[in-house]
């Protein structure tokens, strides 16, 4: 029988750019009672959770589970950075009164959103709001300039969706655009997006508009002339958000030409006639 188990190794050729090592994380059996979870910038336990959860708890083996993360809170008590679907599975199946945990030292509220979004960026389950407001905590400068972009501009970063899609003038649920617009133009460029948007009472200010905005202010494909803020927001408020949206995603599909694009032309073209 042919042996199928095979050392670790170390990969071929150096790499330079290696990280420092931190302290090492202790180890302990945590009870429940003693986790605790921020709702700064952990998700809530949504419909998704609960259908992991409830499977958790019909099908618990703990050979399935990997240690729950967590950092002490200085009062006896730890906050958990990873892991609160299976501390939550535990407290609900009843017969498992504490888990696993790495237990890792941060010393800010900041250095523990960090490691929530380390742990956490590239699964799945993690949307891009939780990763802006995590960000947000963990004091990254881009995520803080889409963030004050957008309030100086009187609009809102949701944290998710609203119910029945209540949005109010100027709510975006689009951190990834914001971003984006943010990285390049600064929360001046953000909060100039915004202000057009909101005087065109759009609700909400999605990625498509945010990035065809972007595109129609600062790419010289419309620089001659470029409309003013005044005539791009005066055009957009006459028209229906979701009617002028559809058509440039109808067209987007027939051209083969992104969305955005679309859109940015026919913005432009309907501000030059205000």
């Amino acid at each position: 029988m042919a042996d199928t188990m095979r050392k670790i190794t170390r990969l071929q050729g150096a790499i330079e750019d290696r990280a420092v090592v931190g302290p090492r994380p202790d180890f302990d059996w945590i009870p429940l009672d003693r986790l605790r979870v921020n709702d700064q910038y952990q998700r809530q336990i949504g419909k998704r959770s609960i259908t992991l959860i409830r499977a958790l708890v019909r099908g618990f083996d703990w050979t399935h589970v990997r240690p729950a993360t967590v950092t002490p809170t200085g009062d006896g008590n730890f906050e958990i950075l990873d892991g609160q679907h299976l501390a939550t599975a535990a407290a609900t199946h009843g017969s498992i009164p504490a888990i696993p945990c790495f237990i890792v030292t941060t010393e800010t509220a900041q250095q523990r959103a960090a490691a929530f979004v380390g742990l956490n960026r590239d699964r799945v389950a993690m949307t891009s709001l939780q990763i802006f407001y995590a960000d947000l905590l963990a004091g990254d400068d881009v995520a803080n300039a889409a963030q004050d972009g957008v309030t100086l501009a009187g609009g809102r970063v949701l944290r998710a969706p609203p119910p029945a899609g209540r949005y109010v003038i100027g709510d975006t649920v689009s951190p990834l655009a914001i971003r984006k617009v943010a990285k390049a133009k600064g929360k001046a460029g953000v909060r100039r997006i915004f202000r057009i948007a909101i005087d065109a009472r759009r609700a909400p200010v999605g990625a498509v508009l945010i990035s065809a905005l972007a595109r129609l202010l600062w790419t010289r494909t419309y620089h001659n002339p470029r409309p003013s803020d005044l005539a791009i927001s005066s055009f957009l408020l006459s028209v229906d958000q979701a009617s002028l949206e559809l058509i440039a995603r109808n067209r987007a599909k027939e051209s083969g030409k992104p969305t955005m694009r679309i859109l940015a032309d026919a913005i432009y073209q309907g501000s030059l006639q205000q």
